[in-house]
């Protein structure tokens, strides 16, 4: 009885010792893998952020187009289609989104330089 317990006790402080050093072998590997991984969300989140503000500044130049142009039809498309292209990337409730369609249909820059600023409150700065 006396052998197998020195035996143990022998292993024990080798194989403590060995699982010390697998763990300190491994762990720069493991803080490596989620460092990748956050980096990886970081920039997810700042090419939607990226998205959010071309989509806004694309809308912005169509609206300026198209208020300059007495009548185009295509200007027209263009600004719906833009103004469709925000509604993936910002919460728009239904008085923003008459707004916005207000002050394209009627021309109205003051109401929708007020809409632009509530959708420009909507990005993160990077």
């Amino acid at each position: 009885m006396k052998n197998f317990l020195d035996f143990i006790s022998n292993n024990l402080a080798s194989f403590g010792l060995f699982l010390v050093s697998v763990i300190t072998a491994c762990s720069p590997i493991f803080v490596t893998l989620i460092n990748n991984k956050h980096d990886t969300k970081n920039r997810k989140l700042e090419m939607y952020e990226k998205a959010k503000q071309d989509a806004l500044k694309h809308f912005i130049d169509c609206c300026s187009k198209y208020f300059s142009v007495n009548s185009d039809e295509q200007l027209r498309i263009e600004v719906l289609s833009a103004m469709h292209t925000l509604l993936i990337y910002f919460d728009v409730d239904d008085v923003l989104q008459n707004n916005l369609l207000d002050a394209i249909n009627n021309r109205k820059h003051k109401l929708l330089n007020s809409a632009v600023v509530s959708l420009s409150n909507q990005i993160k700065k990077l």
